[in-house]
C-alpha cells in the first residue's frame, strides 16, 4: 500500500503539470473575449464602462478579471471595489504584458491566502499597449480536482489490495493443507502406525 501511495502522488503531481497547462489556457481564451469586448471602452478612455462590464458580465465566470493600465492603475475589476485594489505595476505577469507580452505566473495572494494562476494580456492599438487584461484562477481548484485522483487511486488501489489478499490466503491454504497432511502422515509413520 505504501508504493500504491508513492506512485499515486508521483502520477498525480505530474498531472497537476497538466491542469495547471489546461487552466491556463481556459484563462487565455476567455482573456481574449474580454479583450474583445473591453477594447473600445479602452480605446475610448471610458474606464467607468470598463469596471461595470468586468462587475456584470465577468462576475458569474469562474475566473476573475482585472484590467490595468501601463502605469499600473487597475480600470476594472470583476470581484473588488477599485479603490481597494493597488498599484499592479510590480507583478511579473503584468510587467510582462505591459511589455506587449502574454505572460503566466502562479502567485502566493497573502489576502487569500492561497496560490493563485494570472495570465495577463496586453490590449495593444497601433504596437502601443493601452492595458493588460489578467484573467486569475484559485490553485485550490486544481487542488481539489487532484486529491479526488489521489482518492480515487487510492480506493482503486485499496480494492485490489484486499482482492489479492484474499487470493493469497486462499492460494496459501490449498498448498499448506496436502503438507499438513503429509506432516501428520510422517508424524503416524514416526510412531510406528
Amino acid at each position: 500500500l505504501m508504493s500504491l501511495g508513492a506512485v499515486s502522488w508521483y502520477a498525480t503531481d505530474n498531472l497537476k503539470q497538466v491542469f495547471i497547462e489546461r487552466t491556463v489556457s481556459h484563462l487565455k481564451d476567455h482573456g481574449r473575449v474580454v479583450l474583445r469586448r473591453v477594447a473600445e471602452y479602452i480605446f475610448a478612455a471610458d474606464f467607468a464602462s470598463v469596471d461595470r462590464f468586468c462587475k456584470e458580465k465577468m462576475c458569474a465566470v469562474a475566473f476573475r478579471t482585472t484590467i490595468i493600465l501601463p502605469d499600473g492603475r487597475v480600470i476594472g475589476d470583476s470581484e473588488e471595489n477599485l479603490e481597494r485594489i493597488g498599484n499592479q505595476f510590480a507583478y511579473p505577469d503584468v510587467g510582462s504584458a505591459i511589455g506587449g507580452s502574454e505572460a503566466v505566473s502562479i502567485l502566493f495572494d497573502g489576502a487569500l491566502e492561497r496560490e493563485v494562476i494570472h495570465v495577463s494580456i496586453p490590449v495593444e492599438l497601433k504596437e502601443k499597449v493601452l492595458a493588460v487584461v489578467r484573467m486569475s484562477a484559485p490553485m485550490t481548484t486544481i487542488d481539489s480536482e487532484l486529491n479526488y485522483v489521489r482518492f480515487q487511486i487510492l480506493q482503486v488501489g485499496g480494492i485490489i489490495a484486499l482482492l489479492a489478499s484474499g487470493i493469497c490466503f486462499y492460494v496459501s491454504r490449498r498448498i499448506s493443507k496436502p503438507i499438513e497432511g503429509l506432516k501428520k502422515g510422517a508424524a503416524k509413520f514416526a510412531c510406528g502406525e
